[in-house]
């Protein structure tokens, strides 16, 4: 909630804002941009191809070469998905320079210019679609062989934001009168939608959801300790609808340790109330914890 208020009165200003002219009418005329699309189609084609041939690479990693790779380098996999995602991070920053480097320095005065800009941009983005995409592989087969965590879940979501921010770029770039200014309001106020959308989707419950089904699966241990112990309310009645699905040592140690820290989820004056401590508290009260020792 209290992020709902921030983010709310930032996100709209932002929109108002990005829909003015934020140059005054009777500015003086801008200088003539010094480059031609000769040169910008130069820039474009030599990133397109040494992208490509990143991603070739990656794309091969990501559909059986891990394990090789692995072996090869002395890699962990842990080691082997953050690389994944910072080298992915550095691209799109990059990529976000030059494109804005070269609308600030690049006149396109024909149509035939427009659309070439428009074509080679939509190449760098479709290109940055493909390497996001490997790089949610190598997280994916993280997440398979260790399970889930809220880090872990964020950092897909991170992973497609970046995919629609570069598509909100290269959208800003090629409309008319378009300008670059407009990109920084326009990735603030995608951000803030992000963000928003993020927690309405109760990640906390979908980390538990994922952990709980995960278990049982070869080479999976589940963390129990991390269910309970980090993760917040929101992920109690999850839990709870998932120990019958459990294994009987599992489900007894679960149910113990919710029954024990209830009192984490207690509503003493109505100041204290929000719904994630309700439904935890609720959830908890719906087990059978007197059949359980102390010891369980």
């Amino acid at each position: 909630m209290l992020l709902t208020l921030v983010l709310a009165p930032l996100t709209a200003g932002l929109i108002l804002g990005a829909g003015r002219d934020s140059a005054p009418q009777h500015q003086s005329p801008r200088p003539p941009k010094p480059g031609s699309m000769v040169e910008a189609t130069i820039v474009f084609s030599a990133v397109i191809l040494l992208l490509g041939a990143w991603g070739v690479t990656q794309v091969v990693v990501a559909l059986g070469g891990a394990g090789h790779l692995l072996a090869a380098v002395d890699l962990t996999a842990a080691e082997h998905a953050r690389r994944g995602f910072f080298q992915l991070v550095a691209v799109v920053a990059i990529l976000l320079m030059v494109v804005v480097a070269v609308d600030r320095t690049v006149a396109r005065r024909t149509v035939d210019d427009r659309r070439r800009f428009l074509a080679l941009t939509t190449v760098l983005g479709l290109e940055t679609l493909g390497l996001a995409l490997a790089s949610h592989r190598r997280l994916t087969l993280y997440i398979d062989g260790f399970g889930h965590t809220m880090l872990r879940t964020a950092v897909v979501w991170f992973l497609a934001w970046l995919v629609v921010a570069m598509a909100v770029v290269i959208v800003v770039m090629n409309r008319p009168g378009g300008r670059w200014f407009r990109v920084g309001p326009a990735l603030f106020v995608l951000g803030g939608v992000w963000v928003l959308a993020f927690g309405a989707s109760n990640p906390e419950a979908t980390v538990a959801a994922a952990n709980l089904e995960l278990d049982g699966v070869p080479a999976v241990e589940l963390d129990r300790g991390y269910l309970v112990g980090d993760l917040g309310a929101d992920a109690v009645p999850a839990i709870v609808d998932r120990l019958a699905s459990q294994d009987r040592s599992t489900a007894d140690w679960l149910t113990g340790r919710l029954c024990r820290q209830a009192d984490r989820y207690r509503i003493d004056r109505p100041a204290d109330w929000n719904r994630a401590n309700a439904e935890a508290r609720a959830a908890i009260e719906s087990l059978d914890c007197d059949r359980l020792s102390p010891q369980d």
